[in-house]
């Protein structure tokens, strides 16, 4: 039979606690270390005090993901808790949402075990929310990897989820998540932004954190930029940390988008981010219902973009076909070599001029 043990020293005596049932054998070590704790405040005739420890996450001292059925406090009891299941049929359309993503390094990142998983630590840039009336700014700090996607959109579940975090210089914080899919080997390019997180000198325990010898770019995370990838459909609701204490008025935001990413980058970043051995099921927490919860989601704008291109294109090719019909050979040259230009630089052309883009809009 396999048993779980924990080893807790104290100055008098030392215990040693096992049990076939790991989230029991965590439970009771909590409940020691909190009885300990209990008794110093009594001593010192501070009971009254332990109640501002307690909300820091004192009742998840030692929690697992295999255990998360054990977790207490706003993980039990929080009412926006993410992750959530997105039924797209019950989101509501905002026009007015926009990510701007301002990513640049401006640090050398640490890949740090945090005794749960890998996080990758640094100074990525800043990336500006624009929800409904109000701005955010944020500067990116953290970057984590869940196996498998935390999020779902019903049944449908990603094989990882990257999420990216966030925090202001106002305390506030907010979690951009993409979603990465296994992809063949043969026909699919690596990742560069993963390539440069120099994955295989992770160190999967709580010593010191790897340093990478490079700046990773975030914004090479999507082959040919984020700038169109994040004008692409989105969601965002007011969620929690997935992890212990689950604080909640996180600003959440999931991405539609599946990135596509070589088996083999793909599982050597899976081994490296967790233990396999000792979470079995992953390190991410399973999605639950989103009721009460209001989602918002952002529709693709890139889809109209190239839609009103088309048939901006089109319209000009029909003019030009009719003058091209004339007799006037002088005026011909000019026109084919008009619509060489257009077929060659026509798309480019309309999405940077404003003035143009008004008029697509208008009758398009």
């Amino acid at each position: 039979m396999d048993l779980f043990c924990f080893r807790i020293v104290l100055p008098d005596f030392e215990w040693v606690l096992c049990h076939e049932d790991k989230a029991k054998a965590t439970e009771a070590r909590n409940m020691i270390v909190l009885g300990v704790i209990k008794h110093y405040f009594w001593s010192k005739g501070m009971l009254g005090n332990l109640s501002i420890l307690s909300q820091g996450g004192l009742e998840n001292l030692g929690w697992s993901w295999d255990g998360q059925d054990e977790w207490m406090g706003q993980c039990k009891d929080g009412k926006s808790q993410s992750p959530i299941i997105i039924n797209t049929q019950e989101t509501v359309q905002k026009d007015n949402m926009r990510i701007i993503p301002k990513w640049q390094s401006l640090s050398v990142p640490i890949a740090k075990f945090d005794g749960h998983e890998m996080v990758i630590i640094g100074d990525f840039g800043q990336t500006v929310f624009q929800l409904q009336d109000k701005t955010k700014v944020y500067n990116v700090k953290e970057i984590r990897f869940k196996f498998p996607a935390e999020h779902r959109f019903g049944d449908r579940q990603s094989g990882a989820e990257m999420q990216i975090y966030h925090k202001s210089n106002s305390g506030g914080e907010a979690i951009a998540s993409i979603f990465i899919q296994e992809g063949s080997d043969g026909s699919t390019d690596h990742n560069q932004f993963i390539e440069n997180l120099e994955v295989e000198g992770w160190k999967l325990s709580s010593g010191k954190p790897y340093r990478l010898d490079a700046r990773p770019d975030l914004s090479q995370i999507v082959k040919g930029g984020v700038t169109e990838y994040f004008q692409k459909t989105f969601y965002y609701y007011k969620g929690s940390l997935s992890t212990p204490p689950c604080s909640q008025g996180i600003d959440r935001f999931v991405f539609k988008d599946t990135l596509l990413i070589p088996s083999t980058q793909f599982n050597n970043l899976k081994n490296k981010v967790f233990n396999v051995e000792d979470e079995s099921g992953g390190n991410s927490r399973r999605a639950r219902k989103a009721d009460g919860m209001t989602i918002f989601y952002h529709i693709d704008k890139s889809i109209n973009c190239k839609m009103a291109s088309n048939k901006v294109l089109e319209a000009a090719e029909e003019q030009v076909a009719k003058i091209e019909s004339t007799k006037s050979k002088s005026y011909q040259g000019k026109f084919i070599k008009a619509r060489t230009s257009l077929n060659t630089y026509g798309v480019k052309f309309f999405i940077n001029s404003g003035i143009l883009w008004r008029w697509i809009w208008k009758y398009f």
